[in-house]
């Protein structure tokens, strides 16, 4: 299981966050051995001369460092300010201003996206749980596949229904297109979260005094529901219980590591468009 520890996780953090801005084979090489603990001593001219090689690739003429250089002020310092890194003015010594944002603002994000993708190989179906729109609305011309919607209108109020096999202890996760994750359940939504084999509907209303979510993100939603047959030892769950918690990768480390080790655990898992159909017209 992946640790949460940064220096676990560096070289596959940095690998990735490269092939996510798209950087090509140069500017991913100087990326990744530029930020890496294990060269954060070399100077910058030290660091080309290591990787002269594969700098100059077939061109014996060209100057390695130039080329460093040039990845660097071409291409990653810009890539960076773009994503929200702020060097305060500097124009040298850029790199430990970069790594420590690296290390302290993308990868939690990072870490907190790659437990999710963790947590929904723990998928034991995928037809268990999905959303339906809240009272009399129809479905308004969408395409879906029974007993749950694959596309719900932007703004539109739906329930989220799960189909138990059997009673349990519900934990309900939804991961927003934005990529904020939240706990649904256990929450203000479903305060309750020991529940009865059978069709359980969220929110529960009432106690909850919500009879409704509503759809007010335009993109891809996904749910991850674990139900499990004992409450699970997780002190974050009572917190929860008073308002929808937003999680972050601890709580998610969390889960993951109690789902090692309960082999009883179900986990559910869906995704679905929230579509504006106004869009177009």
């Amino acid at each position: 299981m992946l640790s949460t520890q940064y220096q676990d996780n560096e070289k596959q953090f940095l690998e990735e966050i490269a092939e996510e801005w798209n950087f090509n084979d140069r500017n991913k090489l100087v990326f990744v051995e530029r930020f890496i603990s294990s060269n954060q001593d070399l100077e910058n001219n030290d660091l080309a001369d290591v990787l002269e090689a594969n700098l100059k690739k077939d061109n014996s003429d060209v100057d390695h460092q130039n080329v460093l250089k040039d990845c660097l002020s071409k291409t990653i310092w810009k890539k960076m300010v773009e994503k929200g890194c702020d060097f305060n003015g500097a124009h040298k010594d850029k790199c430990p201003i970069a790594k420590q944002w690296l290390e302290k603002t993308v990868y939690p994000q990072w870490l907190k996206q790659t437990l999710w993708k963790q947590l929904k190989t723990k998928t034991t179906a995928r037809n268990k749980v999905g959303p339906v729109l809240a009272g009399s609305v129809g479905n308004l011309g969408l395409r879906h596949q029974k007993p749950f919607l694959d596309e719900v209108p932007l703004n539109s109020d739906i329930l989220f229904k799960v189909n138990l096999d059997q009673p349990g202890h519900l934990i309900l996760l939804e991961r927003e297109p934005s990529g904020g994750m939240c706990c649904v359940c256990p929450s203000e939504y479903a305060p309750e979260f020991q529940v009865k084999g059978g069709e359980i509907t969220l929110p529960q209303y009432p106690p909850s005094p919500y009879p409704a979510f509503t759809a007010t993100e335009e993109g891809q939603e996904q749910i991850l529901a674990v139900i499990t047959p004992d409450k699970p030892s997780l002190n974050w769950l009572a917190k929860s219980q008073q308002e929808a918690l937003e999680l972050d990768h601890e709580h998610l480390f969390e889960l993951l590591s109690y789902l090692e080790k309960c082999s009883t655990s179900q986990v559910f898992y869906t995704e679905y468009q929230v579509v504006d159909l106004l869009k177009g017209i």
